[in-house]
């Protein structure tokens, strides 16, 4: 969380990516987290979670950029 400190006296906002979310998840925006992503969208095995990587992440990727584009 180190990172998101310094982020923030720079006004950087920071963004988690993350394989998926945990319970509580939400904890990380009081540390200066500004929004999370799982690459993971649903609850899944670990088998399929790998087979479907590349999917995930080009996807995850994606929401990043459209929401990036959206804040220009």
């Amino acid at each position: 969380m180190g990172v998101a400190k310094v982020a923030k006296r720079f006004d950087v906002p920071v963004l988690a990516l993350c394989g998926c979310t945990g319970d509580n998840y939400q904890a990380v925006y009081q540390c200066g987290i500004d929004a999370v992503f799982a690459a993971v969208p649903r609850a899944m095995s670990l088998e399929d979670a790998l087979k479907e990587s590349d999917f995930n992440l080009a996807d995850l990727a994606e929401n990043v950029a459209r929401l990036w584009v959206l804040s220009k």
